[in-house]
């Protein structure tokens, strides 16, 4: 491992964690992703860290069908008040896009999540169809971000 993969925080070097799809593949990021960051963050940013790699691994998985014999890749970059969080997957027909919060829908919520957590997030398709689908999360105090509604 280099010194930049040990510690990406105040690095110049962003990490790359390519892994094989399936059911197992957030769970596999989840601990890969806190490996690498969790003497760089706070516990609550590492929560959210966390969260959303889940999400958008997920994501992945279900909808770009990226199982096992597949593979996505994970980014992770700092700036001094940011953490970007990419996932990079085959791609599919499929948009990403926020689902309204109703009852019925919880199942689709994880992108709502995503955005209520993060100061930004978006996604990217290559010429070859790669999804790209990132987020910013804050890592200064100073960044406000949106409360989570918890209901209607």
């Amino acid at each position: 491992m280099t010194p930049a993969a040990a510690n990406l925080i105040g690095s110049d070097e962003p990490i790359s964690l390519a892994l094989h799809g399936g059911a197992t593949a957030p769970r596999r990021a989840r601990a890969a992703v806190l490996a690498r960051l969790e003497h760089d963050l706070t516990d609550e940013q590492a929560a959210d860290a966390i969260f959303i790699v889940s999400e958008l691994v997920t994501n992945s998985v279900v909808h770009a069908h990226v199982s096992s014999d597949r593979s996505l890749t994970v980014e992770l970059a700092t700036a001094e008040d940011r953490l970007t969080i990419a996932v990079i997957d085959p791609g599919s027909t499929l948009e990403p896009h926020l689902t309204p919060a109703t009852g019925a829908m919880r199942e689709q919520f994880g992108l709502f999540l995503v955005d209520a957590l993060s100061v930004a997030w978006g996604f990217e398709r290559d010429p070859v169809g790669r999804t790209r689908v990132w987020c910013e999360l804050p890592r200064a105090p100073e960044l406000p971000r949106a409360p989570i509604p918890l209901g209607p």
